[in-house]
């Protein structure tokens, strides 16, 4: 886990880092933190962790307010799931519950114990030990006498735990209604035969996506629930939806397939086949290891339990949908107990501390987890611009003039018009004029050159 610490003061701080786990376990550490910079510190958790609200806290004397974080922490490792094997089988690939383990951890328990749900698998008699402490989802797949562990069951739903119950050739009707007629939605009647040998049965119909089961195959794979097909189912006794109870998937022919009910702050969900491919082909759909994971995370055995998780500022109203308005529900936050109404089939709360808050009925897996802090910005108390920069972000029409420029402009243009034309006039009155101007006198021709004159004769002076 990454913590990372801004430090908006003009000193370098360094300053303990405590990481508080959903389960109360703390992690120290120390970020030294350059004045006006952030540092980013990393922490351990470890390798199995329970999921909800941890907070990061550091300890800082200037502005207690934002010395914490609420953050979300899935759960870390495994969610562990009670696999009881009715029919083990002389093979892995012939047991009862090949096809539910593969589905539940398809990368291998080795895989699983990192994330994810891990399957422990037992015979019928390892459910005399059911812990709820420790598994929140308990698959019974064919197991033929139930008496034993009926009050372990029973009490195991009640307190909030979630019970998958397959059918099989080993089931006989009268032994389930007598020891689990508390938790089964509607008494067992007889197998009835779907199709015969080499035939290929009757096919599902497709599921509900507006069910919170199937909400997730909304976007995607709702059509592979019709490709599988039933052999083989056990019938019902007539029963009214509603209180409670709920079917949840048919076959083409109107037949429930898998039907839920309600006990105490648990669910049974009922499927009237095998979870092999004894009466029917769905472990071989590839609709099924999702319908199987998605089972397993409705019934609260994964990511902590399955509830709810929100992350909101403080000042947020939150509200949690109820499965049943009934329930006994308290919100506790980090100032302890809040008031928190139900109405139209929802508990709503107004946050105003930073802080966990949790969501819960007694003795069941809380409803919600809510991790709730302060707006980020305002722990940045360095200064900002100033007020009149401000106000003018937020209010630019206060600091603007307006002036109707419009008449200027006219006058000013028909101003410089005027200018130009009297600039234009001499000008123009210069081009006409022609310029005239006397030519320059003429030297006189000159005479060709004479050959050069003859000397005088000589003249004798006379005496």
């Amino acid at each position: 886990m990454r913590v990372v610490v801004s430090n908006y003061g003009p000193d370098r701080v360094e300053a303990p880092v405590t990481v508080e786990l959903p389960d109360g376990a703390e992690i120290n550490a120390f970020v030294d933190v350059p004045a006006g910079e952030s540092a980013e510190e990393s922490v351990t958790v470890p390798r199995v962790a329970a999921g909800g609200v941890g907070l990061a806290r550091v300890r800082d004397t200037a502005l207690v307010a934002d010395d914490a974080f609420a953050f979300q922490l899935p759960r870390v490792g495994a969610s562990r799931v009670l696999v009881v094997d009715g029919a083990p089988g002389p093979t892995p690939t012939a047991s009862e519950v090949y096809f539910l383990e593969r589905a539940l951890a398809p990368w291998g328990s080795t895989a699983a114990a990192r994330g994810g749900v891990l399957p422990d698998v037992t015979s019928p008699s390892g459910l005399s030990d059911l812990d709820g402490s420790v598994h929140r989802v308990v698959f019974m797949a064919n197991v033929s006498n139930p008496m034993p562990v009926a009050g372990s069951l029973v009490e195991f739903v009640r307190g909030g735990g979630g019970l998958v119950i397959s059918l099989g050739s080993n089931v006989t009707a009268d032994r389930y209604n007598d020891a689990l007629g508390g938790l089964l939605p509607s008494a067992l009647r007889k197998p009835r035969a779907l199709a015969g040998p080499g035939e290929l049965g009757q096919a599902l119909s497709l599921p509900d996506t507006s069910l919170p089961l199937f909400a997730p195959f909304a976007r995607g794979g709702r059509s592979a629930f019709g490709q599988a097909r039933v052999n083989r189912v056990f019938t019902l006794e007539p029963y009214e939806e509603g209180d409670g109870i709920t079917t949840l998937l048919r076959l083409e022919g109107g037949i429930p397939l898998l039907v839920e009910r309600r006990v105490g702050q648990g669910r049974v969900l009922l499927l009237t086949t095998t979870i092999d491919l004894d009466w029917t082909d769905l472990p071989l759909q590839a609709v099924f290891m999702p319908l199987v994971q998605r089972l397993t995370s409705y019934l609260g055995g994964e990511a902590g339990g399955g509830g709810l998780r929100r992350s909101v500022r403080v000042g947020e109203t939150v509200v949690v949908p109820l499965p049943d308005t009934a329930l006994d529900v308290s919100v506790t936050g980090p100032r302890g107990p809040v008031a928190a109404p139900v109405r139209a089939g929802a508990v709503s709360f107004r946050v105003d501390a930073a802080g966990a808050y949790v969501v819960e009925t007694p003795g069941a897996p809380p409803l919600a987890w809510v991790a709730a802090n302060v707006d980020p910005i305002e722990s940045d108390v360095r200064p900002g611009p100033s007020l009149i920069e401000t106000a003018a972000d937020v209010d630019p029409e206060r600091f603007l003039r307006h002036f109707e420029m419009a008449p200027w402009l006219l006058g000013l243009a028909l101003l410089l018009s005027v200018i130009q034309a009297l600039l234009a006039g001499p000008r123009r009155d210069r081009e006409l004029v022609p310029d005239v101007q006397a030519d320059p006198p003429t030297a006189p021709p000159t005479a060709p050159p004479s050959a050069p004159p003859s000397a005088p004769p000589e003249v004798a002076p006379v005496g």
